[in-house]
């Protein structure tokens, strides 16, 4: 699957050829990223999102099945809530979420494989600074991680932040555990790997592409998805072809999908 999204309320039409512009983007540029199968895009809209989550939630609890549980129906709408809390700040211009069932090791019984992606875009009155959002800064800014933000939850880095060179150029990119802080509290932790990247040439914006899982356990194989879903990251401004950056899709039904916000 395809998913585009606007990152201003500027009209863009694509037009089709061979070569992808990469490095920084242009004014009324577009988002892209290659979903593979079992991702969903989902509404951007709040009462279409609801309705989404409300459908989706009792098709799966509807289903005539022992392999999908009560609880994997919560683990599923907690992270849909998550999307949609950040679906309130306005700055989010793409989601989808993943859901399969995989079979366990040993003939256990089939875990229910959960995960959100989310592109948001941010200006410098978003961060009330006058400084260039450039790579470095970004880097700067997102590499501390505040200790008094949330009293309820802990985050830990799985590894140093650092500054990794994809084909849409140079992003911080962080790997982060989110643990609630009360070992009695109803919601699980989280692995979010992020990518932050400049968005244009004057400074003023960026954008974030976020996955985050409720499955610890296997949130190595998550993270070498996720990589090889942020490699086909792709900014397009008008004029540039629609053509994806590093796009090695397993699927072989896999078909375009557009949305744009305004």
């Amino acid at each position: 699957m395809i998913a585009t999204a606007e990152l201003t309320d500027t009209d863009m039409t694509p037009h089709t050829g061979t070569t992808p512009r990469t490095g920084t983007t242009r004014a009324g540029d577009s988002f892209g990223i290659m979903l593979t199968e079992h991702w969903n895009v989902v509404p951007l809209e709040q009462r279409a999102f609801d309705a989404y989550r409300n459908d989706l939630i009792g098709r799966l609890e509807a289903l005539d099945r022992d392999d999908w549980r009560s609880t994997d129906s919560r683990k599923l709408d907690l992270v849909l809530q998550k999307v949609r809390r950040e679906l309130l700040g306005r700055n989010t211009r793409f989601a989808a979420v993943f859901f399969d069932l995989a079979s366990a090791a040993g003939g256990g019984d089939p875990e229910a494989l959960i995960a959100a992606v989310s592109f948001s875009v941010y200006t410098k009155t978003d961060f009330k600074t006058a400084l260039h959002l450039t790579s470095q800064v970004l880097f700067s800014a997102f590499a501390v991680r505040r200790t008094d933000h949330d009293r309820e939850t802990r985050v830990t880095d799985l590894e140093p932040p650092r500054l990794v060179d994809l084909t849409v150029g140079r992003t911080v990119h962080l790997r982060r555990l989110t643990e609630p802080r009360n070992p009695l509290a109803s919601a699980p932790p989280f692995f979010a790997e992020t990518f932050v990247l400049p968005l244009g040439d004057d400074g003023t914006t960026c954008g974030i592409l976020q996955f985050v899982t409720p499955n610890i356990e296997q949130s190595r194989a998550f993270s070498e998805m996720f990589h090889q879903l942020a490699c086909t990251m792709t900014v397009l401004g008008e004029g540039d072809p629609t053509v994806f950056n590093n796009v090695h899709h397993p699927a072989s039904d896999a078909a375009p999908h557009v949305g744009a916000t305004s």
